[in-house]
């Protein structure tokens, strides 16, 4: 946020200091995976909260067995499992969490709330800052419906891709995050499904491997979410092979491919989908013109 916020440090902190430290105990196997927040106040212990997830049976297991065959070995190598289902643990305190007002587990461990726009009020250090926020505060108290999008976020917001035509292709230049600030991008991807589409993106905030991007939780605000829904997009060369980010940023012409439900034993009914996304040309390259079929992208 350029320009909006001043930071002052002083050479000795002058409050008392609150350090975290997580740590994942992954002793008793993938079925239950645990996450510890040890909380620590000037170096003397506060407290702890735990996170955990469990792959139950479902009432009715599922089996898969199957054999594929391992060219590095080369052998063929079988397996046998059952398809469990992930339940999140009631670790917290029922009616808090990483999802509730957005508040993180040092937040609701210490009773930090959010500001209220009142509070905003009182923040009158500096001139720009108090521009800033009584031009926010005045935005908000004469909004209307008609200054958001389908996803709840204003169409004057940061969230909000450029969206455009790069030499006779939709294109997107954008930073994208998750959960519903990620919406845009969403819809630009689902909106050209099977087309051809330039893309100038780089990545925050979202599960991302050097080549795809997974966000956490895309879903319209009137529609029933699992907090785990995740949307990924994997990035491929035409030859199949990942195509790799340069940095934290895909750029280039791309093939859109279906969107594909993925389930896997931990994610059952969750609605998980993978997109390929299928790198043809960079900026200024020949763009096949029907040499692809997304349809028939793997």
């Amino acid at each position: 946020f350029k320009n909006v916020c001043r930071f002052e440090m002083p050479e000795t902190p002058t409050k008392h200091l609150l350090k975290v430290v997580t740590k994942e105990d992954k002793s008793k196997g993938e079925k239950l995976r645990k996450k510890v927040y040890s909380f620590f106040l000037d170096d003397k212990p506060l407290g702890e909260y735990t996170a955990a997830t469990y792959a139950a049976l479902p009432s009715f297991p599922n089996f898969v067995i199957g054999c594929f065959l391992n060219s590095a070995a080369p052998s063929w190598d079988c397996f046998f499992n059952i398809v469990r289902k992930k339940h999140v643990l009631n670790v917290f305190p029922s009616d808090s969490g990483f999802d509730a007002q957005d508040n993180s587990v040092v937040a609701e461990l210490l009773g930090i709330e959010k500001y209220t726009e009142q509070e905003l009020r009182k923040f009158t250090d500096y001139p720009e800052t108090k521009e800033i926020l009584s031009a926010i505060i005045e935005k908000k108290e004469n909004e209307t419906p008609a200054d958001f999008d389908v996803w709840g976020l204003r169409k004057d917001s940061l969230y909000q891709p450029t969206i455009g035509e790069k030499e006779g292709f939709p294109s997107i230049k954008w930073t994208v995050y998750s959960r519903n600030k990620a919406g845009p991008f969403y819809d630009f991807i689902k909106k050209h499904e099977g087309g051809i589409v330039y893309l100038d993106i780089e990545h925050k905030d979202t599960r991302t491997r050097k080549k795809s991007i997974g966000v956490h939780a895309v879903c319209k605000l009137n529609e029933p979410c699992n907090s785990r829904t995740d949307k990924s997009f994997q990035f491929k060369n035409q030859d199949g092979s990942p195509h790799f980010a340069e940095g934290n940023k895909f750029k280039g012409f791309f093939l859109v491919g279906p969107e594909t439900l993925f389930e896997t034993k931990y994610n059952k009914g969750d609605d998980d989908t993978i997109t390929v996304l299928t790198h043809i040309s960079d900026e200024g390259g020949s763009i096949p013109k029907t040499n692809f079929d997304a349809n028939n992208v793997e």
